[in-house]
């Protein structure tokens, strides 16, 4: 099976040079909040709570540029928050 890196972490050490266990925290908080957040937004627009949901795309927006997603997964969030 070929190896498929999701994120590039090179941001968020520039942030935690030399220390693995910052990165280690934020990969867990990452890990642990995004889906909540993504929850969130799914209710907010079944709900067609456009506030709720530009709220909580702000909220995960700095977190997916952070951890390096793929453009345009941060991008779509921008997105998201702006209209």
């Amino acid at each position: 099976m070929e190896k498929t890196n999701v994120c590039d972490l090179t941001y968020l050490k520039t942030h935690s040079p030399n220390n693995p266990e910052f990165l280690k925290t934020m990969i867990k908080m990452f890990l642990e909040d995004t889906p909540v957040y993504v929850a969130e937004m799914v209710k907010c627009l079944a709900a067609a709570n456009w506030i709720g949901l530009q709220k909580t795309a702000h909220k995960i927006r700095p977190s997916i540029d952070l951890i390096g997603m793929p453009k345009d997964i941060g991008i779509a969030v921008k997105q998201i928050e702006e209209y």
